[in-house]
């Protein structure tokens, strides 16, 4: 009885030039089971003594000047990520190297046979880098 016709809202967005532009999405209960973040269209398996190697706690500058505390977790044959004490969460393997958390990138970086000492977020906004905390 509440809802008899149907219900326009309105968005604005900016336009931004040189930017990736972001598709815009209505989520819905019939779209849900399409959007999970935890299904990937990639099956790509990264071996655990990989996932060590990102295992570790890594400073990242953002744009504000403030630093955050990331921590990454490899647990049960996955990689997590708790970015400043927000909670866990897992990331989904694009490749050996490179994940994803909800569309935004996070790339692990090795100079040649040294450990990981650092990874690049990646997002529409722009990129940041997390360094890893000795």
């Amino acid at each position: 009885m509440v809802f008899t016709k149907p219900v326009t809202v309105p968005i604005h967005m900016e336009l931004i030039t040189d930017t990736e532009m972001l598709e815009y999405y209505c989520e819905n209960e019939k779209d849900r089971a399409h959007m999970s973040a935890s299904k990937t269209p990639f099956d790509v398996k990264v071996a655990a003594e990989i996932l060590q190697t990102y295992a570790g706690s890594y400073d990242v500058k953002e744009d504000d000047g403030k630093t955050s505390v990331v921590e990454t977790f490899a647990e049960a044959g996955g990689l997590y990520l708790n970015y400043a004490n927000q909670g866990k969460q897992k990331l989904d393997p694009l490749s050996e190297t490179t994940f994803s958390l909800t569309g935004t990138i996070f790339e692990f970086l090795r100079d040649g046979q040294k450990p990981v000492n650092e990874f690049r977020i990646k997002m529409a906004e722009g990129e940041l880098t997390g360094l890893r905390r000795e």
